[in-house]
């Protein structure tokens, strides 16, 4: 008996709430042009700094100290090694990425547009 796409979801919903656990998923299809990696090799590994009191914040430094409170930056400070660091590789990687499409893009269309295609 043929069963539709509707009927195939449905059936395989009631089939891992009836199983519970974790593994009875199906495997995810896998985009094209992705990449599959272990969990662990997604995450970044962060090194926490030291709690700067705020009696101690300088009007004026090298490093903003940013808030969650109305003023965006509540004080400065200087110290390097106190200084909250996550390495934006990946975003950067993407930016490129992006930057370079939108600059083809860009010549492609002037191309066709010189060339009275536009």
């Amino acid at each position: 008996m043929k069963m539709g796409n509707a009927e195939i979801h449905a059936e395989a919903r009631s089939s891992r709430r009836e199983s519970n656990s974790p593994t009875s998923a199906p495997p995810r299809e896998k985009r094209k042009g992705w990449q599959t990696k272990p969990f662990e090799e997604c995450i970044e590994s962060v090194k926490y700094t030291r709690k700067i009191q705020r009696k101690d914040f300088l009007d004026d430094g090298q490093f903003p100290i940013v808030s969650q409170e109305a003023e965006f930056t509540n004080g400065y400070w200087d110290d390097e090694a106190d200084v909250f660091k996550v390495t934006t590789q990946r975003l950067a990687r993407i930016y490129e990425r992006k930057l370079a499409l939108l600059t083809a893009l860009k010549k492609s269309l002037l191309h066709r547009a010189f060339e009275g295609w536009l």
